[in-house]
């Protein structure tokens, strides 16, 4: 029971949001992911109508799966790979298993998903050319990362 003049309480799932010492407005939204880890991401504005559509913008990443700033290449191509089981045949699965872990993880795996530049994926592919693989086998690893990013 919430007292009358007692501050509102927001829903599980909806996020908070208060006034920082500085004057600011802050505001948090938490989530578990699939691993089980809670996690916390904050917004800070001058407004508090401003932080409000910030946490709107941060919570709609949520729901489409945007939630990790620090997920690496490699993570996220492990979680791709079991989503991509589901959807091609076990040939295909394979193959792509394959290009992920001895191209695609050793050269990017530890990269920051957010971080990753077209100058990374360039570096890649001569790396693996310089190799002696051919550039037929450097250029498939690029279009599974590709599609790897795009379904993303």
């Amino acid at each position: 029971m919430v007292k009358s003049g007692s501050p509102r309480r927001r829903a599980n799932g909806e996020g908070s949001m208060y006034r920082i010492k500085n004057g600011r407005w802050r505001a948090a939204a938490t989530w578990i992911d699939a691993g089980g880890n809670r996690h916390r991401k904050y917004v800070t504005g001058k407004t508090q109508a401003d932080v409000r559509a910030r946490l709107t913008q941060v919570q709609a990443g949520i729901e489409r799966g945007e939630t990790s700033t620090r997920m690496t290449v490699g993570q996220f191509l492990a979680q791709w790979l079991e989503a991509e089981r589901q959807r091609v045949r076990p040939a295909t699965w394979r193959q792509r298993e394959q290009y992920v872990r001895t191209y695609l993880k050793p050269h990017l795996g530890r990269v920051v998903i957010s971080k990753l530049t077209p100058a990374d994926v360039e570096r890649m592919t001569s790396s693996l050319m310089r190799l002696g693989l051919s550039p037929r086998t450097a250029v498939h690893a690029r279009v599974i990362l590709r599609k790897a990013l795009t379904d993303a």
